[in-house]
């Protein structure tokens, strides 16, 4: 297992383009260094501890030790995994146990949490090809993807159009997952942490939490996505999709 020198030193290496890229390693590097410390900074205490509580809720055990678990596993396109950051456990009876965190740091409104062809997301429905709300949802992806908006699927005859939103909110649950955890491979992560380097503020919540935060959060959720902003990368209509999710965040660091 890599030190945790080598570990930041690649991620650093990884992260010397964008400002914002700088900006959310210097925070992954400040969270690394705080969570698996003796003694935890203050400024980084909220955040550490609602860590600890995703964990306990997990393995039902109390924590001795926490290492950086370095080995994150690539996608089978050899990208980064859904994980960012991902811990080693030691608890109180001596067994182990790992978990991975996605984190975005971001000031926007709303930040990307996956994109990939649509193969790749239909696949992550986890429902068979001949299942009825999987062949509804393939049509209206295979129409987003061509136009890049739902534009020709709100021209639908509006039962069709009923039933595709109907079968896109019925997955819901099962494309957050995918979007959120569990990817095109790799390491899946447990839970996401999102922070806003601006306000100095935090959310960390597993998939199926964020999800239930965002629907009690906004309760005048329009549109064929629901609460995810559909919409593809640049450069890429046609070719692959991105998902993005909006930013709540729910306490101060």
């Amino acid at each position: 297992m890599k030190t945790f020198t080598q570990y930041i030193s690649e991620v650093q290496t990884a992260a010397s383009g964008s400002e914002l890229a700088k900006r959310g390693f210097e925070f992954e590097r400040q969270l690394i260094s705080a969570y698996t410390s003796k003694i935890r900074p203050m400024g980084f205490s909220n955040i550490c501890n609602d860590m600890d509580d995703l964990v306990y809720k997990k393995y039902k055990k109390k924590i001795k030790r926490i290492e950086i678990n370095s080995n994150l596993k690539r996608t089978s396109g050899g990208g980064l995994p859904k994980a960012d950051i991902s811990f080693l456990y030691t608890f109180e009876d001596d067994t182990q146990g790992i978990y991975s965190f996605s984190l975005k740091t971001t000031s926007a409104k709303r930040v990307s949490v996956h994109q990939g062809t649509v193969q790749q997301f239909l696949d992550g429905l986890n429902l068979p090809p001949d299942n009825e709300d999987f062949k509804i949802i393939k049509q209206g992806m295979e129409q987003f993807n061509l136009d890049g908006s739902w534009k020709t699927i709100k021209t639908w005859e509006q039962d069709k159009l009923n039933t595709f939103k109907q079968r896109l909110d019925k997955a819901l649950m099962n494309i957050a997952a995918y979007v959120m955890s569990i990817g095109n491979g790799g390491t899946s992560a447990d839970a996401v942490i999102l922070y806003n380097p601006i306000l100095k503020k935090y959310t960390v919540a597993t998939d199926s939490e964020y999800i239930a935060l965002c629907q009690n959060v906004l309760t005048n959720i329009k549109g064929l996505g629901g609460i995810f902003s559909y919409t593809y990368p640049h450069k890429q209509k046609g070719k692959q999709i991105q998902l993005k999710i909006p930013v709540i965040l729910t306490k101060s660091m």
